[in-house]
């Protein structure tokens, strides 16, 4: 064989080798068979906890084309639970909107805690939403939608004690584990991380149950929020409140717990986070819940617009919580 023939060939199979890599770190589509499994299991696991999503094969598949997964930097492969389930997340850009034209990333995270199942069913329908009716985006914002944080609360608890669990199959609750050591962080508190680091969102929204009301973390309750800050939050607030068919009330002090999205998001990277807090977490109240605060979900994801918005920041610039609770209290 001469040397040019053995070149040639040496430089095809390096090519094909370096693009099976980069299909391989992109997510899609090896990674396309193991969500569509998931997502799967997550339409069957829903009707066994009286919450069927409803969605019809063309909704699933408007639901799955658009799923990604992120790759770990610490392991160049995909983020996945200790199961092996896929994390996934979208990002839904503004309607005819230039990338000069952003002026807000906002960060939605559901299903950390798949007990609370009702607002999980918001979740998804509030996905579909946004992806299906682009009139229903708000302006000039990405949205970066996390579905589902914790699959295997849901999808492996519900199929091992027939009930969705707060925690993960480690026994951990996601919502006490941001602020742990990267050697001892779960991988769905990383892949949270990670989207925090790539996207640099300046909002996040948690969406959770039951205390029925809208909670505020972040820089606008520190001593040294400036005005406009405060009005800007307070004004989200108010939208976010009235925006369902059942008003939902501002709580005004209820503080965050030590490694929670909200005391971490809020306070150590000083990013606004608004939790939307159900009053219900049970399945047979989730269709109806979606009716009474879907509107109150897609408000959160549109925080007002100003001149100067608040600017991000995308690392940990160790602040404080305003008000520390114990963490005896679930949330």
């Amino acid at each position: 064989m001469s040397l040019f023939r053995q070149t040639l060939i040496a430089v095809l199979f390096l090519t094909c080798l370096s693009g099976a890599r980069a299909e391989a770190s992109s997510g899609a589509p090896l990674e396309q068979e193991s969500i569509r499994t998931l997502l799967n299991q997550v339409m069957k696991v829903m009707e066994a906890v009286h919450a069927p999503l409803g969605f019809s094969e063309a909704q699933f598949e408007e639901l799955l084309a658009p799923a990604e997964t992120l790759t770990d930097p610490a392991t160049q492969l995909p983020f996945r639970t200790q199961r092996g389930h896929p994390l996934i997340y979208y990002v839904i850009e503004p309607e005819g909107a230039c990338a000069v034209d952003l002026k807000r990333t906002v960060l939605f995270i559901g299903g950390i805690h798949p007990d609370e199942v009702s607002p999980m069913y918001s979740s998804f329908h509030a996905l579909y939403e946004l992806l299906t009716n682009p009139y229903s985006r708000p302006d000039n914002t990405r949205v970066i939608y996390v579905p589902l944080t914790n699959p295997e609360g849901l999808v492996d608890s519900v199929k091992r004690v027939k009930v969705a669990t707060r925690e993960n199959s480690r026994g951990k609750d996601l919502n006490r584990g941001f602020e742990e050591t990267p050697a001892r962080t779960e991988a769905e508190v990383a892949f949270v991380k990670a989207l925090i680091a790539k996207f640099n969102p300046s909002h996040i929204v948690a969406l959770h149950a039951p205390y029925g009301w809208v909670d505020y973390d972040g820089p606008a309750k520190q001593p040294k929020a400036t005005d406009a800050e405060k009005q800007e939050v307070q004004q989200w607030e108010e939208h976010v409140s009235a925006a369902g068919l059942k008003p939902l009330p501002v709580a005004r002090d209820f503080g965050s717990y030590h490694g929670s999205l909200g005391n971490y998001g809020g306070y150590k990277l000083h990013k606004h986070v608004l939790t939307i807090e159900y009053p219900d977490t049970d399945g047979r109240k989730a269709e109806g819940d979606w009716q009474l605060y879907g509107d109150t979900v897609i408000e959160a994801i549109n925080p007002p617009m100003h001149e100067e918005p608040t600017p991000p920041l995308a690392y940990d610039a160790g602040g404080a919580s305003v008000h520390l609770r114990s963490a005896a209290r679930k949330r």
